[in-house]
């Protein structure tokens, strides 16, 4: 298990999915089908359209493979390969084309 980080806002959370995503290969409208949530909502979520709802945060984080631990009152987020769900290892590697770079991504760097 790999310590992701301890988020404090959505687009901290939003960067960590984003991170996780790319790590695993998969496309946006992949997580969107394994999460369950409707099409372009992990694209939405990731670039800041949309807020992560409760419901949203579990279906994305398990579809990912992340589990998460709130301690003192901070939630903290973990890569959990052995927790990814069968259809997300069946597709993992299955997006071939390389991340734009966006605020997102920025973020993400600038965070580890």
């Amino acid at each position: 298990m790999l310590y992701l980080g301890s988020p404090t806002s959505q687009l901290e959370i939003a960067a960590i999915f984003a991170g996780r995503r790319y790590q695993l290969g998969l496309s946006s409208r992949a997580a969107d089908d394994l999460s369950g949530c409707q099409e372009g909502w992990v694209a939405k979520v990731e670039c800041g359209v949309k807020s992560i709802g409760p419901m949203s945060f579990q279906a994305i984080a398990g579809a990912l493979g992340l589990r998460w631990v709130v301690h003192d009152g901070r939630l903290h987020l973990f890569a959990d390969d052995e927790a990814l769900p069968a259809m997300t290892r069946r597709l993992r590697g299955s997006c071939r084309s390389r991340p734009v770079k966006s605020r997102v991504l920025l973020l993400l760097s600038s965070a580890a």
